[in-house]
C-alpha cells in the first residue's frame, strides 16, 4: 500500500489519475481532515504513521512530501519505501519571515477565498493555472478554513530542518523535482545526501507540480524505483 500525500491547497482526489496506473494499491489521505485537528507537524507525522502498516509506502508531494518526511523520522522501522517529490527539508534562515508570510496566507484564505486562489496560482514557483494540468485537482472552498489552519500550524517557518534527522531514515527513498524547478533541485540533492539510501531524479519539461505537469514520466520513475525493492 502507497499512502498518498498531496500538497498544499491541492486534493486528495489528485493522485486518482494515478490509482490505476501504479503497480501498488493507494490510499490518499485527506490532510485536510488532519489539518482540523491542529496537530504541528511532527504531530502529524506520528499520526500517519501509526496509522500505517509495517511495510508500507508513502509517496507525498511538497507539503505532503514535508509531512511523509516527519513520518519516516516518526518511525523508521514500518516504512518500505518513500517516493518524496518537490519537498523542502526545513528553512536554516528567515524563518520568522516565512511565518508570517504564511499566517498573511492564513488569514487571506479564510477571508476572501477568490482572491486567495488567484494569487497562489500566480507564485512564481507554480507558474501554471491548475485547470490546464491534466488530473491536478485544487483544494475546494469546503477546505478553506482547514488549509487557513494548515497554513498556521505547518507553516516552513515552524518546521524544524530536518537534515540532521534524515539519517535516521533506513528504507528506499526515491526523491523527483521537476528540471525546471531549481530550487528544489538544490534542495533534493541536499536532502539526499543526509540520506543512506537515496537517489535524486529530475522530470524533464516539469516544474514544480511534475507528476500532473509530466504524468508519463513520474510513473515510469516511480514504477522504475518500485521494481528495484524486494517483495
Amino acid at each position: 500500500m502507497i499512502h498518498c500525500l498531496h500538497g498544499n491547497v491541492s486534493s486528495q482526489r489528485s493522485w486518482d489519475v494515478f490509482r490505476d496506473r501504479l503497480v501498488e494499491p493507494i490510499n490518499s489521505i485527506d490532510l485536510w481532515t488532519l489539518a482540523k485537528k491542529e496537530l504541528t507537524l511532527t504531530q502529524a507525522g506520528i499520526q500517519i504513521a501509526q496509522e500505517a502498516q509495517q511495510g508500507d509506502l508513502l509517496l507525498g508531494y511538497s507539503l505532503g512530501g514535508r509531512l511523509a518526511l516527519h513520518a519516516l523520522i516518526a518511525n523508521p522501522d514500518i516504512w518500505k519505501a518513500a517516493i518524496i517529490v518537490s519537498a523542502h527539508p526545513g528553512l536554516q534562515t528567515q524563518k520568522k519571515a516565512r511565518l508570517e508570510s504564511d499566517l498573511n496566507w492564513s488569514a487571506l484564505a479564510e477571508r476572501n477565498w477568490s482572491e486567495f486562489l488567484a494569487q497562489w496560482n500566480s507564485l512564481e514557483i507554480l507558474n501554471n493555472n491548475p485547470s490546464t494540468i491534466e488530473g491536478f485537482i485544487q483544494a475546494s472552498k469546503s477546505d478553506q478554513k482547514q488549509i487557513s489552519l494548515a497554513f498556521r500550524h505547518w507553516s516552513l517557518g515552524r518546521q524544524m530542518d530536518l537534515r540532521p534527522l534524515l539519517p535516521k531514515i533506513k528504507c528506499p527513498i526515491l526523491w523527483l523535482t521537476g528540471e525546471d524547478d531549481s530550487i528544489y533541485c538544490q534542495l533534493a540533492q541536499e536532502a539526499v545526501s543526509q540520506l543512506s539510501r537515496a537517489t535524486h531524479h529530475t522530470i524533464k519539461k516539469a516544474g514544480h507540480r511534475a507528476p500532473w505537469q509530466q504524468p508519463q514520466s513520474f510513473l515510469n520513475k516511480v514504477d522504475d524505483f518500485l521494481s528495484t525493492l524486494p517483495d
